[in-house]
């Protein structure tokens, strides 16, 4: 007998850990975590209305330096064919002509100004194609002071290069009166002395734009600087006088706040594309009304941020 309950003890003790590897212990339950409770409606309002203003900023600032640009060298190319056909026909401006008529060519290799098409009117959506003479001056070439403003930030920047001009340098200006050489008297900021008077019959050419703004400070200079130049050789009458005043949104660092009746309607235009995209998401599927409808959501966002842009400065 104590030799069977010896075997049995010896048997059992064989049995039970491998019987324990078979069926192990259930694992500890872990404690569990409590989720984050839900945010509320006005938070859930607050980071959505954050994210779609920061959005847009971010597609203004893109619009005015890079997608600005890209539609400042095709109006310029426009412009430039436009003013080449009417030089060749003799029907160029020589006076006062409707805004956004190419007027003069100015070329300047220190300034960056290689055949750069200057346009009539200095309102935000001129200065927009290039630099714009101010109505009420006369042109270039003509006896009195040619004033010209062009942007430094955006849109091509097409006087960002003028302060690199210095005193006895060239700019040459091509009207339809012929081609005319100033010879650059300085750089002049506020503050600074005026030029002397001009000399009976005499002409000048003034060239203004924005300096210091930069997309690292919001935009936010406020510095005027100018090109003051003086014609060598005989000055050319006018066909026309010009008119004695412009409208405030052709001042300097005006915006126009005519473009913002445009800006509404391209914001209505975008919420009617928006409504389309969503009724075409059920109809169509979502990749199929996406593919339809993102070319027209980047062209109405690309002119409604084009006419929002003609809200601000238009020498930026």
């Amino acid at each position: 007998m104590t030799l069977d309950r010896s075997a049995n003890a010896d048997l059992l003790s064989d049995v039970g850990p491998r019987h324990a590897a078979e069926h192990p212990a259930p694992p500890k339950a872990r404690p569990q975590r409590r989720p984050p409770p839900p945010l509320g409606t006005p938070a859930v309002v607050a980071l959505w209305s954050s994210g779609v203003v920061s959005a847009l900023c971010l597609w203004l600032v893109l619009s005015a330096l890079v997608l600005g640009t890209v539609q400042y060298h095709a109006d310029q190319g426009r412009l430039y064919d436009t003013f080449r056909e009417q030089l060749a026909n003799g029907d160029a401006p020589l006076g006062p002509t409707t805004t956004g008529s190419p007027v003069a060519l100015l070329r300047s290799p220190r300034a960056g100004l290689n055949g750069v098409v200057v346009v009539e009117g200095t309102a935000s959506g001129q200065t927009q194609r290039g630099p714009g003479h101010r109505r009420n001056t006369v042109l270039p070439g003509q006896p009195g002071v040619s004033l010209l403003f062009g942007r430094g930030l955006t849109y091509g920047a097409s006087f960002a290069g003028i302060t690199r001009l210095r005193a006895g340098d060239r700019i040459t200006a091509t009207t339809g009166q012929g081609v005319f050489t100033y010879r650059v008297d300085g750089v002049r900021r506020t503050g600074d002395p005026y030029p002397l008077p001009l000399a009976a019959a005499g002409g000048r050419l003034t060239l203004a734009t924005l300096e210091g703004a930069t997309w690292l400070n919001g935009f936010t200079s406020h510095d005027v600087v100018y090109v003051d130049a003086t014609l060598q050789g005989k000055a050319m009458l006018p066909a026309a006088t010009h008119p004695v005043a412009v409208p405030k949104s052709e001042d300097l660092m005006k915006g126009d706040s005519g473009a913002l009746l445009l800006l509404l309607m391209w914001v209505q235009a975008l919420l009617v594309v928006s409504c389309a995209l969503g009724w075409a998401h059920v109809r169509w599927g979502l990749w199929q009304s996406w593919l339809a409808g993102v070319p027209v959501l980047l062209l109405i966002l690309w002119s409604a941020s084009t006419a929002a842009a003609q809200l601000l400065p238009n020498l930026l």
